[in-house]
């Protein structure tokens, strides 16, 4: 997988909301369609998506073969305390990318 990008703000109020928003270039193969010489291309999807926020979970998506490439999600979760907010895209085969932004409640 490559880099995901995320948008997430330096800093935000005590209280308020934290807009973010991820994707990953992923190409998300169903297991249900055939490359040029007509052989199955095997599954393989990025099947769950965590967001941690000082080590508690504040999202989760189990994913299925009907999402589209390169999943997009944006959401929003509430500015407690300063600390880290951690990503995780796993996939079938196994592989897990992670990503860390930081931000400073004031």
């Amino acid at each position: 997988m490559a880099d995901p990008k995320i948008s997430v703000p330096e800093t935000a109020e005590k209280g308020g909301i934290i807009p973010i928003r991820t994707v990953i270039d992923h190409p998300m193969d169903s297991g249900h369609n055939y490359d040029r010489d007509g052989k199955l291309i095997p599954r393989r999807i990025i099947n769950t998506f965590i967001v941690k926020y000082n080590g508690e979970e504040v999202f989760h998506a189990n994913l299925r073969p009907a999402q589209a490439s390169n999943p997009y999600y944006s959401f929003n979760i509430k500015a407690t305390t300063s600390g880290p907010i951690d990503f995780a895209w796993i996939d079938d085969d196994g592989t897990v990318t992670t990503a860390t932004r930081n931000i400073t409640v004031v």
